[in-house]
Parts: C-alpha cells; sequence; structure tokens
C-alpha cells in the first residue's frame, strides 16, 4: 500500500479488531516477529508492517525515518483502511513508535502493548554495564558504541557476534529460527540514537491515556528491568516481567509471554472498548 507516497509492505493473519505489529530497529524487518507472535491472531487481525525504508517496503532517505514520520505512516494507514481505532503491538524500538503514536491520536487507538520497549536510549550505560555482566567480550562493547559507518554485512554479521546478548541462555539454533529471514540496513541502524533523543518521549509519557501493557525480561540488555520500570511509572502503565528470558521473550519463554497477554485482555474485553 502507498502511504505518504511511499510503499510499505504488510502481511496480515487472523481476523478482527486490527493490530499493527512494529518491529525494532531500526533497520530489522518483521520477519523475527511473524509467525512467533501469531497466537494473537485469535483476538486480533494481525498486521505485520515492515516500516518505512525498513525491510520489502520500499527505500527512503534515512532521515525520513523518524518516530514523527512512522507515526504520521500509521495514521495514514487506519485513514486508507477506514478503520475507527487500532491497537498496536511495539517491540524494541518499534514500542518506541507506538509510544509515539499513542501520544498524538491517543482516541484513535484501543490497545498499546509494548515488548521489550527501547524508548529512550540504544545502549546506554545500563545496557552496557548489563552486557558486560552477561561476559561482552571487547569486540561486541565496539559494536556496541555504534561508532563509523557499517555495511549491511557488517550489520548482519556484527549482530549475529553480538546476539549471546539478547538471550537468557543462547541458542544458536533458536536465533536463526527467529533472524535468518530478515533484511538489514545498516544505514537505518544509525538513524535509530537521533531518532529516540529528537522524540523526548519522557517529556510527554505523562499523557498517555489509552490502555496499556509493558512486558519486559529479566536478563534483557538492550531493555533493562530499570529502563521497564522508569517507562511503566512515567506512563501509568502496569509492567510484566517475564523470567528466564531477555529480548524475545516470545521466543524464550512463550507460555508466560502469552498468558501474561490473555489475562490481559481478559480484563479489557473487546466489546467493552466498542462500546
Amino acid at each position: 500500500m502507498t502511504v505518504n507516497e511511499t510503499k510499505l509492505f504488510y502481511e496480515t493473519v487472523g481476523q478482527g479488531e486490527p493490530c499493527i505489529v512494529l518491529h525494532g530497529g531500526f533497520g530489522f524487518d518483521h520477519a523475527y516477529l511473524k509467525p512467533w507472535l501469531d497466537p494473537l491472531a485469535k483476538h486480533f487481525r494481525l498486521i505485520y508492517l515492515d516500516q518505512r525504508g525498513h525491510g520489502r517496503s520500499e527505500r527512503t532517505e534515512p532521515d525520513q525515518v523518524t518516530l514523527h514520520q512512522l507515526a504520521e505512516d500509521l495514521e495514514a494507514l487506519r485513514l486508507q483502511w477506514d478503520m475507527p481505532s487500532l491497537s498496536l503491538l511495539g517491540q524494541s524500538v518499534g514500542a518506541a513508535v507506538a509510544l509515539e503514536y499513542a501520544l498524538r491520536w491517543p482516541t484513535n487507538l484501543s490497545r498499546l502493548m509494548l515488548i521489550t520497549p527501547v524508548w529512550k536510549r540504544l545502549f546506554g550505560p545500563s545496557s552496557l554495564e548489563h552486557a558486560e555482566r552477561k561476559g561482552a567480550t571487547p569486540e561486541m562493547l565496539a559494536l556496541l558504541a555504534l561508532n563509523g559507518p557499517l555495511t549491511d554485512d557488517q550489520f548482519r554479521e556484527g549482530f549475529r557476534m553480538i546476539a549471546p546478548l539478547y538471550f537468557h541462555r543462547f541458542d544458536a539454533e533458536l536465533f536463526d529460527k527467529l533472524c535468518s529471514g530478515i533484511r538489514y540496513d545498516a544505514a537505518l541502524l544509525g538513524r535509530t540514537v537521533p531518532a529516540l533523543a529528537d522524540a523526548q518521549l519522557a517529556r510527554r509519557l505523562h499523557r498517555l491515556s489509552c490502555p496499556g501493557l509493558i512486558l519486559a525480561g529479566d536478563d534483557d540488555f538492550a531493555c533493562p528491568v530499570s529502563d521497564a520500570q522508569e517507562l511503566a511509572k512515567k506512563a501509568g502503565l502496569p509492567l510484566t516481567i517475564i523470567p528466564g528470558t531477555g529480548h524475545f521473550p516470545y521466543a524464550e519463554n512463550p507460555s508466560a509471554f502469552f498468558q501474561r497477554i490473555e489475562e490481559w485482555l481478559h480484563r479489557l474485553p473487546f466489546s467493552k472498548l466498542v462500546e
């Protein structure tokens, strides 16, 4: 679909209330989320979106990839699909995009699910301290510093090198199942830090007003528990820490992950929100 003069790629699973699934990155795509989140299709029509410039969506200038523009794209999608409202599920930096939308169009949003949200800073001091506790090598820490440009191949290989940091217990086979389909874009990775800084979400979170939920991993270096707790406090949202997981709790402990979402959804009946 063409949105704001850019072709966006998406895949849908299920029926019912629309829920747009937002991948993290920047520089990743939806491949590491689908089919892992498909169990939610019994509640929603899941719309896995490759955001502007990512994956199989049309390439764009990297400086167009901002939280502001990505949220504008979501609202344009809602209008083109003639949706009275939608739900958002954002993972990692995708959660920051979801928050930007929620702050700007709260009346158009039914539910907000934030999974291991990276919302303040990418690889800040608490992340690096956690990485060191997990045994990060000097080479890993150098990659996390994001100094200098990377090619797409270097991005792919670098991510594989630091992959053990993203898991509670690293499983190379699980990592390959999760991430082998990703189309990496190193130029967009470089946009992550300035995009988060420009959005200044922390100063605005007190205005959040829609029903929401935060899920974090107890051993996640990219979204340390302290960052998730700060977000929950500022935004006034319930937080659940999923045990035995890192940045991908839906893959490492799916039973606890989906059980918590089910509990939350049962307390927020769809019919109540429609009424």
